[in-house]
């Protein structure tokens, strides 16, 4: 099913099928029984995705840097809508990074940008601050909850 490894060497699998039937446990096995050394991922990032803007409400932050992302559609074209990823230090010395595309957070930063020529170095003493409302959808009529963050 897999050719068994020399080091440095990409490990092959004969059958996808195969091992699209396994569920974790058995792939960790099957590795096992080929010979494969399973190792940790090196890459990736050290800043820590905030899953929930919510975290960060009252907790102070410093911006170290921002970066404006354009929302691609499934083939690679812009849809002209954008988000900007912001990558902060909490006090603790902890790296995350948490996505805007609201006109929170990102409208703030974009102004923030234009008036002070920059976009590292911003204290957020106050962190985050949550603004929930009522959302009617203008097409449907359809009336859903929603947030919208802001820094504090």
């Amino acid at each position: 099913m897999a050719t068994k490894p020399k080091e440095n060497e990409i490990v092959t699998v004969d059958s996808i099928k195969a091992v699209n039937t396994m569920d974790a446990k058995e792939y960790m096995e099957w590795l096992g029984s080929e010979g494969v050394v399973v190792e940790e991922f090196d890459g990736g990032s050290d800043w820590d995705l905030v899953g929930d803007k919510a975290d960060l409400i009252g907790i102070p932050f410093v911006i170290a840097m921002t970066r404006f992302n354009d929302v691609k559609n499934k083939k690679g074209e812009s849809t002209g809508k954008q988000f900007v990823s912001v990558c902060c230090f909490k006090e603790d010395g902890t790296k995350i990074v948490f996505n805007d595309g609201s006109t929170g957070v990102m409208k703030q930063l974009i102004t923030y940008a234009d008036k002070h020529k920059r976009t590292t170095g911003i204290m957020c003493k106050k962190g985050l601050r949550v603004s929930e409302y009522e959302y009617t959808d203008k097409d449907t009529g359809e009336v859903t909850d929603a947030k919208t963050y802001y820094i504090a």
